[in-house]
């Protein structure tokens, strides 16, 4: 509950959004703050602003060669492409898109063998892009080796399949523009992680950057 978390923390909790940032008119300087002037009407004064709105990333429309587009199969086929990128953020939207993914893994594993593996890209070597890649790995590779069922149980693994080893046909690679993961972080944490995903057969592709 935001509202007692809040009240927990001496925090003012304002249900309104930000309509124009008015600086400080006496002293002319910036520095000395200014005033929000809320869609409620409140006027809130402020030394120091920090604005944290959160992030939307934009789909990458221009990789599926939109401006190329003419046909209605070529638009069917560019939203198809499109519906393959999942965006985390905002992450209102990020499970059922989620849940939509296991879905048509669970629809379509069987066409995934060790010469054609399910191919998963994080774009991200911060803390998020590793948890999303080391949890992701381990979900789906329940769904490709039959462990887990359409509505999410367990299901007790056949032994007298072909497939018996704990082995999915899944690849993950995780895609960063540093030179190194976790680049807020310390070397340490660095070296621990880097070696987890070099143990779970996770590549990462470095100084990379998604366009």
């Amino acid at each position: 509950n935001l509202q007692k978390l809040c009240e927990f923390g001496n925090v003012n909790l304002i249900l309104a959004y930000a309509v124009k940032i008015v600086m400080d008119e006496k002293t002319g300087n910036e520095e000395r703050g200014g005033w929000v002037i809320c869609s409620n009407g409140q006027r809130i004064k402020f030394d120091v602003l920090s604005i944290n709105a959160g992030i939307s990333p934009s789909l990458p429309i221009s990789a599926v060669n939109k401006d190329n587009v003419k046909t209605e199969q070529e638009t069917t086929a560019m939203a198809n492409k499109i519906d393959l990128i999942t965006p985390v953020k905002p992450i209102s939207t990020f499970s059922s898109r989620y849940e939509a993914l296991c879905d048509r893994l669970h629809e379509t594993r069987e066409l995934y063998n060790e010469e054609n593996p399910f191919r998963l890209l994080v774009v991200g070597g911060g803390a998020g892009g590793i948890e999303l890649a080391l949890s992701a790995q381990y979900a789906l590779q329940r769904i490709l080796l039959g462990y887990i069922d359409e509505q999410g149980n367990e299901v007790k693994p056949n032994t007298n399949t072909k497939q018996t080893k704990d082995v999915a046909p899944l690849k993950v690679t995780i895609v960063t523009k540093g030179s190194a993961l976790l680049t807020s972080h310390n070397t340490k944490v660095q070296r621990i992680l880097t070696r987890i995903l070099r143990k779970r057969n996770v590549d990462i592709c470095y100084e990379t950057e998604a366009k």
